[in-house]
């Protein structure tokens, strides 16, 4: 009856006794079955016998076992004669009866009875004694405290500065969690987020007296004259100052091992600071970041963050873009509400509003995270090469006209054209890949 169903059959299930206690497929059987080209589903085993036939035997719980089965039963009759082909060769590879010989050191063991030698050591005993020791090993390095990455940033003690400096901060701390988070470091260090105010960060700092081969990093430029960066440096403490705007002109030495700009013009323009090595870290993806709000009655929106005291920009690029064009202001967080669905357009305005200048890298990341399409006069030449495959670039009088190229296609057709630029950024600037790129994980696996 076996010989028959291994021939008609594909899929093998432990069923359990009295549907209570569960059986493990025999070591025998599995040899018959795995010859065959038979899929086996069984309840979980010894965990040394599991680990033998791993990759070859699919082990689970008793409530799993119709789940496996119906994986392997919407699998097309190809994909399965593949798998089981598959299966066949290993299982034949690693369980060939020289295999068997050479693993139990029966070939060891007639050699040295053939020389008159004692018998070799016991196989399982050595492998036993092997994983004895890596579990201690294991146990004395999760004993271990685990070392602190600090993300610390300040915030100005009025609230109304507050929340708008919190939304000009959000892209680079969102980058830095998100970067932490989607790599394995966090299974090593600690991670300490704070917001701080200027006059609290000295008190806070003491309290949380770091420790050499630790890693300290300060976002943005408000209260960062209140970090005692030499007297951490001192203490071996790793610094960093991520700076979100403008350039750190100090003369004399700060004392942070880096400094981090967003963009490379500023990098190229800022001077040197003093014994701190300079890098170039972007804002990157920021999943879940956007508000989307309702689709715009006359058909397409323009957005724009110039300054509200200046209405004289609103009416000129009005008339060029025409009545069918909704134009919105976004000066906070709440504002992105105001934007519309995929595919509303953001422009740079021209000199009448605000000088023709390139979107900041911050401000790009939280664009093309909402899937906007963006217009910008070109920006520094190695910054246009990290960008340009997601923005719409052109000279200041040209920027209108490039507007109105994108406003005269279908809403479809600006709808897949911003979701694929939007996708193809957060590939290239996925947060862990940029921390990978800026070498903080590097730095990371020095420090252990």
């Amino acid at each position: 009856a076996f010989a028959n169903f291994i021939k008609t059959r594909s899929v093998f299930v432990t069923v359990p006794k009295s549907c209570a206690e569960g059986m493990y497929v025999p070591a025998a059987r599995i040899s018959d079955l795995l010859s065959s080209g038979v899929f086996i589903i069984s309840l979980r085993s010894y965990p040394d016998d599991e680990r033998m036939f791993r990759g070859l035997v699919n082990f689970t719980e008793f409530d799993k076992m119709g789940a496996v089965y119906q994986r392997i039963a919407n699998m097309s009759g190809q994909e399965r004669q593949r798998m089981a082909a598959t299966i066949r060769s290993e299982y034949a590879k690693r369980f060939a009866p020289s295999v068997i010989f050479e693993r139990a050191n029966i070939y060891a063991l007639l050699d040295s009875l053939r020389r008159g030698l004692p018998p070799p050591p016991d196989p399982q005993l050595q492998l036993r004694r092997q994983r004895q020791h890596q579990q201690q090993q294991q146990q004395q390095a999760g004993s271990k405290k685990k070392r602190r990455i600090c993300v610390w940033s300040g915030q100005p003690a009025n609230q109304t500065e507050k929340k708008g400096y919190d939304y000009l901060l959000s892209p680079f701390l969102t980058t830095l969690l998100q970067g932490l988070i989607g790599s394995h470091w966090l299974n090593k260090w600690t991670l300490d987020v704070r917001a701080l105010t200027t006059e609290a960060v000295a008190h806070e700092l003491d309290r949380a007296s770091l420790q050499q081969r630790e890693v300290f990093v300060w976002v943005g430029i408000e209260g960062e004259k209140a970090v005692q960066w030499m007297k951490l440096r001192q203490r071996g403490v790793h610094t960093i100052f991520y700076r979100n705007e403008g350039c750190d002109e100090a003369a004399s030495p700060r004392g942070f091992h880096e400094l981090w700009y967003p963009e490379w013009r500023l990098i190229s323009t800022c001077s040197r600071s003093p014994n701190a090595t300079v890098r170039r870290v972007p804002t990157g993806f920021l999943p879940g970041w956007c508000m989307d709000g309702p689709p715009s009655a006359k058909g397409v929106k323009f957005v724009g963050w110039w300054p509200r005291r200046k209405p004289s920009c609103e009416e000129p690029v009005g008339n060029v873009l025409g009545a069918n064009a909704e134009i919105v202001h976004t000066a906070s967080r709440e504002d992105f509400k105001k934007i519309g669905r995929t595919g509303s357009i953001f422009v740079t305005w021209p000199e009448i509003c605000l000088s023709g200048r390139f979107v900041h890298a911050s401000q790009l990341s939280t664009l093309l995270s909402c899937k906007l399409l963006v217009v910008s006069v070109r920006p520094y030449v190695k910054d246009e090469a990290e960008y340009r495959d997601f923005v719409t670039l052109a000279s200041p009088e040209k920027l209108l006209a490039e507007s109105q190229k994108l406003a005269r296609m279908s809403v479809k057709q600006r709808k897949e054209l911003a979701f694929n630029r939007s996708s193809e950024f957060a590939y290239k600037f996925n947060p862990a890949r940029i921390l990978q790129k800026a070498g903080l994980f590097s730095l990371l696996r020095r420090l252990q």
